[in-house]
């Protein structure tokens, strides 16, 4: 009977040995997932603090490039209202001038030479008028390329805003799942210490 005791409690201070190591591997892995944890919510501050500077300095340069895009739009469409009372006198020159030509063709039997000369320097009239009204809408049309281009500009930045939203996202769901299993560990250091007990 006494080395049936002997064995019993040989086997249970292997037991209590067994569930002293096993509490203390517990205790290091939660020490180690804490450790890990604070380590994934400082990152995380240092993150969101970092994050939230980006994001005000994106929201910045998005609101001046909207001002400057509304500036443009403005000024593309003055510069359409301007372009066409601009044009609007070539154009009624130019007509006007191309009926006179025609009028001088009607008579010209008589005064061919002083014809083709008058002619002459109406079409380089024509051509200087054509010329002011192609400048006129080339500057109209390199207007609306920059406001297209801030545009596009516009829509980067707010591509950039939400990938950085989805940076932060992916961090706290990391730093949720290491907590939930530090939680896990520590429920089963409990057990096992009520186990000893």
């Amino acid at each position: 009977k006494s080395q049936y005791d002997g064995k019993l409690e040989e086997y249970k201070r292997q037991l209590e040995d067994q569930h002293k190591h096993d509490v203390m591997v517990l205790k290091e892995r939660e020490y180690k997932l804490s450790d890990q944890v604070q380590r994934l919510q400082d990152s995380l501050v240092e993150l969101e603090g970092s994050s939230a500077e980006r994001e005000d300095s994106i929201r910045k340069e998005s609101r001046f490039l909207e001002h400057k895009c509304q500036q443009l739009e403005t000024k593309l469409a003055e510069a359409a209202n301007s372009y066409a009372e601009q044009s609007q006198p070539y154009i009624e020159e130019i007509d006007h001038l191309r009926e006179e030509c025609a009028r001088e063709s009607q008579r010209a039997d008589g005064v061919a030479a002083e014809f083709r000369g008058r002619v002459k320097e109406r079409e380089n009239q024509i051509r200087v008028l054509e010329g002011k009204l192609l400048a006129s809408e080339t500057i109209a049309m390199s207007t609306e390329e920059v406001m297209i281009k801030l545009k596009e500009t516009v829509a980067d930045t707010n591509r950039q805003l939400e990938q950085q939203h989805q940076r932060v996202i992916d961090a706290l769901k990391k730093a949720a799942s290491a907590e939930g299993e530090a939680k896990d560990l520590r429920e089963r250091e409990q057990s096992l210490l009520q186990e000893l007990d």
